[in-house]
């Protein structure tokens, strides 16, 4: 992974305009508390972060893990770095979870759904599109449509997860 690409524009949504009076203020503190490679460092933190959360979890969650490692890693980073960043992969990974949450209900509400018309279980999840859903959800961990697993009484409906094993 190439930790080096950063664009000094990629900010500008993030950050406050120059005449904002808060800008001013924590302008002011970085040039009394903080070194500036130290606001360097932790620019380059925001800038490749924002990078990170701009794509689905499958697309970037492995590298944003391995970034947080080198960032562990790291000494060179400065003091503010050192004791300032946070794991924002761990916050990733519980937003992605809480979306496979709300696909899995509404998976869930579909398949009772169909029960209630037909009296059964679906055999296939593609049994369900388009009258009870448009398409099958996909797996924000994977990429893939979420799963699902007929049983006895009913249905195991899934997705898998953070290890991205079909487990």
């Amino acid at each position: 992974i190439d930790f080096s690409d950063l664009e000094s524009d990629e900010l500008s949504d993030f950050w406050p305009p120059e005449d904002n009076l808060l800008n001013h203020f924590f302008s002011s503190m970085y040039r009394i508390f903080i070194f500036h490679d130290d606001r360097v460092s932790h620019e380059r933190y925001w800038k490749k972060y924002l990078k990170f959360i701009k794509e689905p979890y499958y697309q970037s969650g492995p590298n944003l893990k391995k970034w947080e490692e080198h960032l562990n890693e790291n000494l060179d980073l400065g003091f503010f770095m050192a004791t300032n960043s946070y794991s924002f992969g761990s916050y990733f990974e519980r937003v992605t979870h809480a979306q496979t949450q709300f696909l899995l209900s509404r998976l869930g509400l579909a398949t009772a759904a169909y029960r209630s018309d037909k009296g059964k279980y679906p055999e296939t999840l593609d049994a369900l599109v388009p009258k009870y859903i448009t398409e099958i959800p996909i797996d924000p961990f994977s990429g893939e449509p979420l799963k699902m697993i007929a049983v006895k009484d009913g249905l195991i409906l899934y997705g898998v997860g953070n290890d991205l094993e079909d487990n």
